[in-house]
C-alpha cells in the first residue's frame, strides 16, 4: 500500500483501496478492507506550517555585522555582467 501511496502521488489511502476494489488502475492488487498505512512521512511534511513573520517593528542593527544576510545556493549557471557567478 505504501508504494502505490507513492506511485499515485500520496493520494488518500482509502482511494487507493477503492480503486483496487473497482480495478480501475492496471496491476493494483485489491487490499481489501484491512488495509491500513502508518503515517507518510512526506504527507505530514506536506502538511506542517511554519509560524507567521512578524508584521510588526523591528529592531534594527546597532553595530556594523550585527546582522548578516546571505544567500545560501549557487553557484549560479548565468554569470553576472561582470562575469561572476
Amino acid at each position: 500500500l505504501e508504494l502505490w501511496h507513492k506511485r499515485l502521488c500520496h493520494i488518500n489511502t482509502k482511494t487507493i483501496v477503492e480503486m483496487g476494489k473497482l480495478n480501475t488502475v492496471n496491476d493494483l492488487p485489491n487490499f481489501g478492507n484491512q488495509a491500513h498505512m502508518e503515517a507518510c512521512e512526506g504527507c505530514a511534511t506536506g502538511k506542517s506550517t511554519v509560524a507567521p513573520i512578524p508584521k510588526g517593528p523591528r529592531q534594527r542593527a546597532s553595530q556594523k555585522l550585527e546582522e548578516i544576510h546571505s544567500d545560501v545556493c549557487g553557484p549560479f549557471p548565468t554569470p553576472t555582467t561582470q562575469g561572476f557567478r
